[in-house]
Formats: C-alpha cells, structure tokens, sequence
C-alpha cells in the first residue's frame, strides 16, 4: 500500500502541553508554600535530580538541548504544582498532597513543612530519612493522612 503511515509512526512523538491549557499551568501556591518545598533538602535534591536526569535525556533528541545547556538546568525552575510526588488542590493555589514515598531519600525533614496549610496527605514512608518528628507540624490541621514508617526519625 502506498501513501502508508507506517514511517510516521516509528517516529517518536514529544507532547508537550501548552501553558495555556489548563489554568492548572499559570496557577501557582504561595511563594512560602514553595519556599517550604524547597527547604526539605532530600526532596529539592531528588527533583534536582530527576530534572537533571530529564532533561540530559532529552538532550539526544534531534532539536532538544545541548549537554552544555542541561548541565545548567540544575535548578528546580518547574511550577510548584508539577514537582514529581505533589499534588495541588484543583485551583491550584496550594499544596495539599506531598508523596514522597519509598525513594530513598536521605536526611531530615524540615519544621517548614508545617507552612503547608492545605495539606492532607503526606507520604515519606521507606526512606532513609533521620531526625526530629517538629512540633510545627501539629499546626497542619487539615492533614488527614501521615505516613512515615519504616525510616529513622526521632
């Protein structure tokens, strides 16, 4: 059969959503929310991470980056509500879920946790995680389900 679509689609396909989609895209939490995101060491390094890891992946691809400019792109510029492991309420003006479960993420959490007012999940269970269980957490009275087993907090 000539005329086929057989060769397109062997090709593969980047999809990238535009920011004008969803008002989920432009929306974003209080800078204090992210600011407590960002404090928690093993989880900004983890996105740091997989970030790198994204984008120097990309970089084979014909048209994406050089490996010059994914060295640089090390810093979490990616919308509070699209980190890997967050999830934001539906108008997207606050955190209310942070999964951060088995990714063996080592270190402490942060008091700055407590800034995130709207939570109600939170899942850092199998980790490698050490340190204080903060008294400032106990001001986050929405959150409804808290997991930390099988790490070495305090």
């Amino acid at each position: 059969m000539s005329g086929s679509p057989k060769a397109a689609a062997t090709q593969p396909q980047i999809i990238r959503r535009s920011s004008n989609q969803s008002s989920l895209a432009t929306a974003e939490p209080p800078q204090q929310q992210r600011a407590a995101l960002l404090a928690c060491q093993p989880c900004s390094s983890w996105w740091e991470t997989a970030a790198f890891t994204q984008v120097t992946t990309l970089r084979h691809l014909p048209g994406s980056p050089s490996t010059q400019a994914a060295a640089t792109s090390r810093p979490i510029k990616t919308s509070t509500c699209n980190l890997n492991g967050v999830t934001c309420s539906s108008d997207g003006q606050s955190v209310v879920v942070v999964n951060m479960a088995e990714r063996v993420l080592p270190g402490e959490l942060p008091a700055e946790l407590s800034n995130l007012t709207d939570l109600t999940f939170l899942d850092f269970h199998t980790n490698m995680l050490v340190g204080p269980l903060h008294p400032e957490w106990a001001s986050l009275s929405k959150l409804e389900y808290l997991d930390l087993h099988n790490n070495k907090l305090q």
